[in-house]
This record gives C-alpha cells, structure tokens and sequence, in this order.
C-alpha cells in the first residue's frame, strides 16, 4: 500500500492535532524508523557477568557489531578505527586475554592506577596496529566508563 499524507487543508482527522504541524503517520514512520535504528542495542541490555572474560567478549562483540553500523552512518573516520581496534581485540584470544586482564587489574586496584607504564599497552598497540598513547586513551575511557556505571 503507497505512503499517502493526509491533506493539510482538511484539518483536523486528516493527521493533524489542532496546533500541530506534522502529520500523525509522519511520527508513526519516524518512530519506527528511530525503532529500526535502535534494535541493533536490544542485545546488549543482556548484560553479561563481568568476572567471565568470555562473556564480556561475547558481549563486545555485540557491541562492537552494533558500532559497526552506526559507525557507517557517519562521514567520519575516527568511529570507524574505534570498531576496527575494537573487533581486532575481540577476534584475537591472545589479544582480547590481554586486554581485559589489564582492565580487571585496573578496576581492581583501589589506589587508583593508570594503564601509562604497563607492559601490556605497547604489546596491545603492536598487536592492533595503533599507537600506544591511543590505547591509553581508549583504555582511560572504558575505565571511566566503568567508574559511571558503578556509580550511576
């Protein structure tokens, strides 16, 4: 059946509220479009037990796909490289292994410590192909990340 919008001139039953501009199948179809574009994230309301390093990639990996569509709306690059380091961690055992053990230390460690010195940033930067000040940065936001989520 063809899209029809109703015509302005009939008022009020044709789609219109009194005072309202848009047509009522006009939000129908931007709410299911909004819908469309959300239903990528319902899987990640399943949140995965955090202390199961496999679960957690599981869940990434979710993430990650989600990102990856989101990421293709925008024009820019950055998002991009993010889904890309992100699906080069999670597709690699050793890598991933890595990673998360170096979060579970830091979020572990009540004093407060930071990821700058570690051993296992330049070996994750050399693995995934970026530069070690961008693994910090990546690792930095996940933590705060954390920090919220522990906190909210």
């Amino acid at each position: 059946m063809p899209l029809t919008l109703p015509n302005p001139t009939e008022g009020q039953g044709a789609g219109f509220e009194k005072g309202d501009a848009m047509p009522q199948r006009m939000k129908i179809l931007d709410l299911i479009a909004l819908i469309k574009k959300l239903s990528p994230l319902l899987p990640l309301l399943d949140m995965p037990n955090w202390r199961d390093a496999e679960a957690v990639r599981v869940w990434a990996v979710k993430l990650l796909q989600a990102l990856d569509g989101y990421a293709a709306m925008t024009e820019t690059e950055f998002d991009d490289r993010l889904v890309d380091f992100g699906q080069a961690v999670t597709g690699d055992a050793q890598t991933w292994a890595m990673l998360y053990g170096l979060l579970l230390d830091l979020v572990a460690d009540e004093a407060g410590a930071t990821c700058n010195d570690d051993s296992r940033v330049p070996l994750l930067a050399e693995k995934v192909g970026i530069d070690p000040l961008t693994i910090i940065a990546l690792i930095n936001t996940i933590l705060d990340l954390i920090k919220w989520w522990r906190n909210r």
